[in-house]
């Protein structure tokens, strides 16, 4: 899940906090909160997805390509592949041939 050991401790120990609460009675406020989020996520995230479709359809698409600078730029030179130019050997009089 990749919480710290810190966090999945602070968790666990917010579950029998959560857990001592109930047995006493208590209704900690964030879990009745979070319990009424998790009652209408469905629905929420149904609305939230047509209504950013909605606003999808309405945005104007440009390409970005007709937004670039124009430039009568051309790249120079060959396109193929050259062959490095192996160093020339020179002749040394005084060491032997190989």
């Amino acid at each position: 899940m990749g919480l710290s050991d810190e966090q999945a401790s602070e968790i666990v120990g917010d579950i029998y906090q959560m857990g001592t609460d109930l047995t006493m009675g208590i209704i900690p406020v964030n879990i009745f909160e979070m319990l009424a989020k998790g009652k209408t996520y469905d629905k929420d995230m149904e609305e939230a997805r047509e209504v950013g479709i909605a606003e999808g359809l309405d945005i104007k698409v440009t390409d970005k390509l007709r937004k670039m600078p124009k430039t009568n730029e051309q790249v120079r030179g060959r396109q193929t592949p050259t062959k490095e130019a192996k160093p020339k050997r020179q002749y040394n009089p005084f060491v032997g041939e190989d």
